[in-house]
């Protein structure tokens, strides 16, 4: 009977989560329906919440310099929707970087960590309608992959 209890807790506890993550990534979508090419999330592996206040640079590299073409900062669901400026149809081909700029979260946690900025080196052979970068963050590592 144990087994049977810790069972459905786990299992209610994953559907909660579940539906917590749709309904976030369906707050996240403009009321008009159209959605930016590039959305970014950080969630934070120590915690298991999303990192809200994590300011977040796009860069492009033109004639071999980085040039900065967008900011933001993760909101409560730890996602930016709109980091592609000016809410183009789609991502034009080239290098990009995004770089998340965690030390303030670190220091606001009263946590010391290593990984003052993580930057996401991007290369684009052909335009892309969407791209999706998520951050799992931890004092102690951190991984990213492409999204959906």
């Amino acid at each position: 009977m144990k087994y049977f209890k810790t069972t459905a807790i786990v299992t209610l506890i994953s559907c909660a989560a579940v539906f917590a993550i749709a309904a976030a990534s369906a707050a996240d979508t403009p009321p008009n329906g159209t959605r930016n090419p590039l959305s970014v999330h950080v969630l934070d592996l120590q915690t298991g919440v999303p990192a809200e206040g994590i300011p977040v640079s796009l860069e492009k590299e033109v004639d071999h310099e980085w040039v900065e073409i967008s900011t933001g900062t993760t909101n409560a669901n730890g996602r930016i929707s709109a980091l592609y400026p000016d809410n183009e149809p789609a991502i034009t081909a080239g290098d990009y970087r995004v770089t998340f700029k965690t030390a303030e979260y670190f220091s606001t946690h009263h946590e010391d960590s290593i990984f003052s900025e993580i930057p996401v080196n991007i290369h684009l052979e052909k335009d892309a309608d969407e791209l999706h970068i998520p951050l799992l963050l931890s004092l102690y590592g951190y991984s990213t992959y492409k999204g959906s």
